[in-house]
């Protein structure tokens, strides 16, 4: 009779061992960095820049005035984007970044949330020298995603005709 009882006790562990489990898995919510794109690319997750006027990344220019378009997964839960510089070099430390654009604002284009901003005209010289893309998301809202960035110079231009 003992053997019975013991088969039983140890049959309903097992149960509630596999119903605890899957309460479990059930409660945890999806990793928004789990996704195939940020496995094939972890920096970018997917994440497609694109500059107007084109960025020459190889003279490392930034013409301005700029269209600045980010389109961010949904899946990634895009909720800002933000165009930032710094200063670059020695002695730099104390200096603050510079926001350019930040937009909260996008378009939904079939998988992915479209954002668009305008870099009207160049930073103060103190802040300049590197350009980061942030992508802030409604998860994670400590740790933006940063797809884009990189040393620059600024060039403001006034016509099309200009550039």
């Amino acid at each position: 009779m003992p053997s019975k009882v013991q088969g039983v006790m140890r049959k309903a562990g097992w149960l509630m061992l596999l119903f605890s489990t899957a309460l479990t898995a059930a409660a945890q919510q999806k990793n928004p960095m789990d996704n195939k794109a940020c496995k094939q690319d972890p920096w970018r997750c997917g994440v497609v820049v694109t500059f107007d006027p084109p960025f020459d990344g190889a003279a490392g220019v930034l013409l301005v005035p700029n269209k600045v378009t980010v389109d961010v997964p949904l899946e990634l839960q895009p909720t800002e984007v933000r165009v930032t510089t710094y200063p670059l070099g020695t002695g730099v430390a104390d200096q603050p970044s510079e926001g350019l654009a930040e937009t909260s604002r996008f378009q939904k284009t079939g998988n992915y949330a479209r954002f668009r901003v305008v870099v009207e005209k160049c930073p103060r010289e103190e802040t300049a020298g590197g350009l980061e893309i942030s992508v802030w998301r409604k998860t994670f809202k400590q740790y933006p995603l940063r797809p884009w960035g990189g040393a620059y110079e600024c060039r403001q231009v006034g016509d099309k005709d200009d550039r």
